[in-house]
């Protein structure tokens, strides 16, 4: 199990993009947190395996709904963490 922090840059606000990651992750079995931030950006915490963080990612880039458009995704590595689900922060 890793954790990585993703960092995403777009039209990510106000179209249900917090939403969409979170019922992604459910179905991945992703777990963690997505947030937005203050700069426009959403950041997501996400600890799983690192096949399916890869898959989780890719789907952020292209599958979730047409009004959202992920122009950047920022991917860092972080130390393992242990989150009990996956929950949006408000």
């Amino acid at each position: 199990m890793i954790t990585q922090e993703l960092l995403v840059s777009g039209r990510v606000q106000g179209v249900g993009f917090r939403y969409s990651a979170s019922q992604l992750a459910q179905q991945l079995g992703v777990t963690g947190t997505v947030q937005n931030l203050p700069n426009g950006q959403v950041a997501i915490m996400a600890s799983a395996e690192a096949d399916v963080l890869a898959n989780f990612a890719q789907q952020l880039r292209t599958n979730l709904s047409p009004w959202i458009q992920v122009s950047q995704l920022k991917i860092t590595d972080r130390a393992p963490q242990h989150f009990t689900a996956f929950r949006i922060i408000i």
